[in-house]
């Protein structure tokens, strides 16, 4: 009595091992299982003699794509809603949520229903500071040309204004009519003299006046 008892438990306890994590994942694993849940999902069984063709059996015997079908929505109705099962497929085969195709669908033994494969999200590169910067000074740059157009006609009519009141106009006194400019107009001051230049510290200085007009850039 207590062999039997003993002999009981270890096939009680195989059929936990062997049929309980089949269950648990929801992953058919054997034909038959395949079978049940694709008659309990309304799937024909193969496809031999639909619509008159001759099709395919369905336990395919080199296939590895485990338990899985053809949606009814697929384009070729000869194989629309026929369920198959890949008999060369390995355990992870058949527990992969991809049947290996893009128009096969994993067929579970949960209800029947498709898996559910999650798709990872493609990585995005980290942003480069030093470009972001770039861009925005490059932005900055573009936008001061554009108002450049506008002010700078508008500042070069001031500084002739001025030339043309001095006798004996040169580049010395174009010199100092620009640095007049500059320091009187706000708007001359901040689109005309070069911003790395140094024409701003030269423009009223008889000695470097061509380095203040150098940088006139308007």
């Amino acid at each position: 009595m207590l062999q039997r008892l003993k002999v009981t438990s270890y096939a009680l306890l195989i059929l936990l091992l062997l049929v309980l994590p089949s269950q648990a994942d929801e992953y058919c694993t054997t034909a038959d299982m395949c079978a049940a849940a694709a008659q309990a999902a309304g799937k024909m069984l193969g496809n031999q003699g639909k619509n008159g063709i001759s099709g395919y059996p369905f336990v395919l015997k080199t296939n590895t794509y485990g338990c899985w079908y053809y949606p009814d929505s697929h384009g070729n109705k000869n194989y629309a809603g026929s369920a198959f099962w890949g008999a060369a497929s390995s355990l992870a085969q058949m527990r992969d949520p991809n049947p290996g195709a893009a128009h096969h669908v994993r067929l579970k033994c949960g209800g029947g229903g498709p898996a559910t494969i999650t798709k990872r999200k493609p990585m995005q590169a980290k942003p480069d500071p030093h470009q972001a910067q770039q861009e925005i000074a490059a932005k900055l740059e573009a936008r001061r040309k554009e108002e450049r157009k506008v002010i700078g006609p508008m500042c070069n009519v001031a500084i002739a204004v001025c030339m043309a009141a001095v006798r004996g106009a040169n580049d010395m006194t174009r010199a100092q009519c620009i640095g007049k400019v500059w320091q009187t107009n706000a708007q001359c001051n901040d689109h005309c003299m070069r911003p790395n230049g140094k024409g701003h510290e030269w423009c009223n200085l008889a000695n470097s006046y061509e380095v203040c007009i150098n940088d006139w850039i308007c």
